[in-house]
Order: C-alpha cells, then sequence, then structure tokens
C-alpha cells in the first residue's frame, strides 16, 4: 500500500510542477498597462552612484501622488513583428508651441498624435542658462504627470566653457541637478553642448563650439561636460541620462574622438539629421563609443529619405537607435508637408 501512494504521489508531482512553472511564467509575462509611460532607463548605463548625496533644499510635487493626465487614445506599441524594429526605440517631438509661459498645452501633442497614429514617449524642449529650475521644474512635473519622459537641450549661452569647468556656475547647475534628483523614478534626457562641431560664424555654431570661430579646444568641452556631470552625480540625479550629440555635418572623427567625456560621462550619444547621410554618420559615431543612440532632432521633406531610415531600423542595421525625436517646426514640420506624414507613419509603424 505504502510503494502505491509512492507512486501515486510522483505521479501528482509531475503533473503539478509545470503547471505551477507555467502559471509563474504567465504572471512574469504581464506587460506595462495602455498609456504607462515608456521608460528609457534601463536603456543605457546608469549615471554611477554618489558616495554622498545632498538632500533637494525644494521638491516639487511628487509625480506619483499627483493624478495623471488621462493618456491620449493613441494605440500603445504592441509586440513586435517581423516588421518592427530589431529593438525598442522611443518616438518623440519638439513642438514649438506647446510651451504657454510655465504652462504646457498638451493639446499640440495630442494633435500630431492622433494624426500619426501613434503617443509620443519622449517630450523635447530647449532651456537657456538664465532659465531658473523653478520654472523648468515645472515643465518637468507636468511631462511626468503626463506619463511622458521630458528631454531638455540645456543651452549655456554667455557661459564660457573654462569658467564652467572651474566652477563659477556651480550653485545654478547644482539648483538643476537637485530638482531633477527630486523624481528618482523617472528618467530624464539631458543633452548638453549639442551640435558642438559646427564652427561658429554669424548666426551659425554656438559659444560652446570647438569647431572653430571661437577658440575653444575640445578638451574645454571635455573638462566643462565632466564638471556638470560630477555635479549631478554629487546631487543624487542618477536618473539623467545625458545625451551627447553632435551635428550630422561636419563631423571630422578626430575632432569628435578629441571632444567625447568618456563612457562613463554618457549615457546615449546621437547627432542631429536633417536628410543627412544616415549610414555614414552611424558609421563614424561607432568609431568614437558604442553607447545606445538618441537622434535628438530629425526633420526632413522627403518621405524617400525617411522611407531608407525605417528600412533600416526595421532590418537592425541601425540597432544601437533607441530613441527618434522629430524636430516639428520650420521646413520639416508635419502640417506643413501633407505628402511627408504617410512616410512618418509608416516609420512609426516599425517601432516598438
Amino acid at each position: 500500500m505504502s510503494g502505491r501512494l509512492r507512486i501515486l504521489a510522483l505521479v501528482c508531482l509531475l503533473v503539478l510542477a509545470p503547471l505551477a512553472v507555467w502559471g509563474a511564467r504567465a504572471l512574469q509575462a504581464r506587460t506595462t498597462p495602455p498609456g504607462a509611460a515608456r521608460d528609457i532607463s534601463m536603456q543605457a548605463s546608469a549615471t554611477p552612484a554618489p558616495t554622498a548625496a545632498p538632500s533637494p533644499t525644494t521638491q516639487p510635487p511628487s509625480p506619483s501622488a499627483a493624478a495623471p493626465t488621462p493618456p491620449s487614445a493613441v494605440p500603445s506599441a504592441v509586440p513586435r513583428s517581423p516588421t518592427q524594429a530589431a529593438a525598442s526605440v522611443l518616438w518623440g517631438l519638439w513642438e514649438p508651441h506647446w510651451q504657454t509661459n510655465s504652462s504646457t498645452d498638451f493639446t499640440v501633442y495630442t494633435r500630431v498624435e492622433t494624426e500619426l497614429g501613434r503617443r509620443a514617449d519622449l517630450v523635447h524642449w530647449y532651456a537657456n542658462w538664465d532659465e531658473s529650475w523653478d520654472y523648468d521644474g515645472e515643465l518637468v512635473n507636468q511631462v511626468i504627470r503626463s506619463q511622458r519622459t521630458p528631454m531638455i537641450t540645456w543651452e549655456a549661452w554667455s557661459r564660457p566653457l573654462g569658467a564652467i569647468a572651474a566652477g563659477q556656475f556651480d550653485g545654478y547647475i547644482d539648483s538643476w541637478a537637485k530638482g531633477m534628483a527630486a523624481y528618482p523614478a523617472h528618467s530624464i534626457l539631458l543633452r548638453i553642448f549639442h551640435e558642438f562641431n559646427d564652427p561658429q560664424a554669424g548666426d551659425s555654431g554656438y559659444p560652446w563650439g570647438v569647431g572653430g570661430g571661437n577658440g575653444n579646444r575640445p578638451a574645454d568641452l571635455v573638462a566643462a561636460w565632466r564638471h556638470i556631470h560630477d555635479r549631478f552625480v554629487a546631487a543624487g540625479a542618477n536618473n539623467v541620462r545625458f545625451v551627447w550629440c553632435p551635428d550630422g555635418v561636419n563631423l571630422d572623427l578626430q575632432r569628435l574622438q578629441a571632444s567625447y567625456p568618456g563612457d562613463s560621462y554618457v549615457d546615449f550619444a546621437g547627432w542631429d539629421t536633417y536628410g543627412y547621410d544616415t549610414a555614414t554618420d552611424y558609421q563614424t559615431l561607432g568609431r568614437v563609443t558604442q553607447k545606445p543612440v538618441v537622434l535628438a532632432e530629425i526633420g526632413s521633406t522627403d518621405p524617400a529619405w525617411v522611407s531608407d531610415l525605417t528600412s533600416k531600423l526595421r532590418l537592425g542595421t541601425y540597432s544601437r537607435v533607441r530613441a527618434l525625436v522629430w524636430f516639428d517646426e520650420g521646413s520639416s514640420r508635419l502640417d506643413a508637408n501633407p505628402g511627408l506624414q504617410p512616410a512618418v507613419r509608416a516609420m512609426l509603424s516599425v517601432l516598438r
């Protein structure tokens, strides 16, 4: 009798064990609820943890405690099919009319999202160093409440690279670092010294550039970048993702390599592209770093160029690309180019 009981127990074990494993896997496979923010934090190396982190002096309302803005009705991304990109790629927009003083108008975004059939994951805007964190911090709060990820291009106008590296603007830098550290559960993309490789002449180029015309050297840019990064680390802003972004033209490899702060100081690399030679730019950047790529400014009036980018994303040719951000202004404004919209919608259909 005891032998039969042992056999019966063994049979029960063989039947029930696979069911238990199946149940555990089913629970593990539950996906993010529709409308929830798609986080970019796991797609790049995290900023090193500081040894000591001062507490922020002021903290905006916790995004998790605030009532979130109802998500757009645009469908969320679905699991990849054979026609989709090989890696998860986020979609973002720069919309010049979404800011009104210290408030935001997300109907500007939802209009474009509805036209394209894709909800924006990233909200991009530009902030110069004359703006206080009180102003831009409120914008960050509103973007996070909308269940999107902020991406800020931080423009250091009238702040020489040497003075930044020497600590002359640490109070201002620290105010932003502490403000961003107040959102530890939310990634914030911070793009500093963008398009630094362009020469400064007349209305072109930037004062932080190292492409000629202002006396800056690549070493000056690297020192200023590392100093800013280290101030954010000291403030405990480990949720900030630093984006290194030259222009897609003037990509001199030697200058790029000399201007790269190092993988420990960069989370994403990328370039701005307005119909440029994407394949060449991708290869050139890959010789500087293998960091994941954010194309922070994309614009074109050529559907064929967009279609080529779509094809390469689907095939995995640009496998390091993790985000595309459309520059919806000027000649590349989507509502001014109705013939371009089908190509952009097709591109978005391959993203996941």
